[in-house]
């Protein structure tokens, strides 16, 4: 058994510390759900590092943690293939190792603040459903290769193993085109670890799908099989859970024209304030230290981050940029955040704090949440605000 099997194998024996807190997370974590879990990372850890810990990586889930034999896993590849797979991990072992440094996002990212607009259902998300590690494993092209991609194929579906707690699914299932599958340099990865360790069982263990550039739905954890297929995914997840509607479209009337609105595949740029919190105290007139991270979809660079001290009516302060991929190559796929940090000399309180990225395709947030208000909270990507309330000088 190679190191990779044995560290594996290791991995499997603890699946959960208790019924509430899976193995291998950090406390820290703030719980949105307990059943399924669901947590997110405390936005002020967040501009730490570059890579989150494994521990401190939000937490989506739609049922519970599988209990997986590693011995007994096999991945099937099959639809319209020319050669149907059945592929254990030790085959996976033997493949190409590769690494993607890739950020991972929630579509209901700060779905919080659309709530605040009017009720919304779903896992009520601050700034911390996001995070970016490296994840190392085998790319999907490799086996679609081995499979044999029949010429009428568009999409490939994949199916997890977590049992589903929504009506009307039993399995998680999505797809993504094969566009984006089958292409070396979109780097979707079939990963088994994360940051140079095994997949934590709340992560994905024993193998999950990374898609880098698109929303965090379609990288499915505990992954048990890949489909190709010449039409997309009819599974609820796929056709009735991640799209993206305008306002005046409401619950009611979406089961009506789910149709007409796309599944979301990848993110629109995006930004946030994780320092200082939303009511934070600050001496009037003082110096203060503003950080975030910023993303975009599609590998798109995050070229630039504005910060406002008067709630965007003007914009004074450009932030220094720290990126997550060291390749400085102008067309190279970004697939990581860029965290970033702003000194404000002299803040003068009450005030609020407002942030804005734009990407290398010249796009940019929109001033408010109301004006992309939607009844499932999803892709929120309004400028990002913060109020700062005064206190006394030392």
């Amino acid at each position: 058994m190679t190191d990779r099997g044995m560290r594996a194998v290791g991995s499997v024996c603890n699946a959960m510390d208790s019924a509430q807190q899976p193995a291998g997370t950090s406390t820290a974590l703030i719980v949105r759900n307990e059943t399924p879990f669901n947590a997110e990372t405390p936005a002020m850890l967040l501009p730490r590092a570059v890579l989150t810990p494994s521990s401190q990586f939000f937490i989506r889930s739609h049922g519970e943690v599988p209990n997986v034999n590693v011995q007994q896993y096999r991945l099937k590849v099959g639809g319209l293939v020319k050669n149907e797979l059945l592929v254990s991990l030790a085959d996976l072992y033997r493949l190409p190792c590769e690494t993607v440094s890739a950020t991972v996002v929630c579509a209901g990212n700060r779905r919080n603040e659309m709530s605040r607009i009017s009720p919304i259902k779903g896992v009520g998300w601050d700034s911390g459903a996001i995070g970016n590690a490296v994840w190392s494993g085998v790319k999907l092209y490799r086996l679609l290769e081995l499979a044999g991609v029949q010429q009428n194929v568009r999409h490939v579906l994949f199916e997890g193993l977590d049992h589903i707690h929504e009506q009307q699914a039993s399995t998680y299932q999505v797809s993504i085109p094969l566009s984006k599958a089958a292409d070396p340099n979109g780097d979707v990865l079939l990963a088994y670890e994360m940051n140079g360790e095994p997949l934590a069982p709340a992560h994905g263990f024993p193998l999950r799908v990374i898609v880098p550039g698109f929303v965090g739905a379609r990288s499915v954890k505990w992954i048990q099989s890949i489909t190709l297929s010449d039409c997309e995914s009819d599974g609820m997840f796929q056709q009735h859970d991640y799209k993206l509607t305008p306002g005046f479209i409401d619950a009611e009337t979406f089961k009506r024209v789910w149709r007409e609105y796309p599944a979301i595949q990848e993110m629109p740029v995006q930004s946030a304030i994780c320092f200082p919190p939303n009511g934070y105290k600050h001496a009037s007139g003082t110096p203060l230290t503003v950080r975030g991270y910023a993303h975009s979809g599609g590998g798109k660079r995050i070229t630039r981050v504005d910060l406002s001290v008067d709630g965007g009516n003007s914009w004074s302060h450009s932030a220094i940029l720290t990126r997550g991929t060291s390749s400085d190559a102008p067309y190279a796929h970004d697939w990581s955040w860029t965290l970033w940090e702003v000194a404000v000399p002299s803040l003068s309180t009450p005030c609020q704090l407002a942030c804005r990225a734009w990407d290398a395709a010249g796009n940019s947030q929109p001033a408010t949440v109301d004006s992309i208000w939607n009844f499932r909270g999803l892709l929120n990507n309004a400028q990002h605000r913060v109020r700062v309330l005064p206190s006394a000088s030392l």
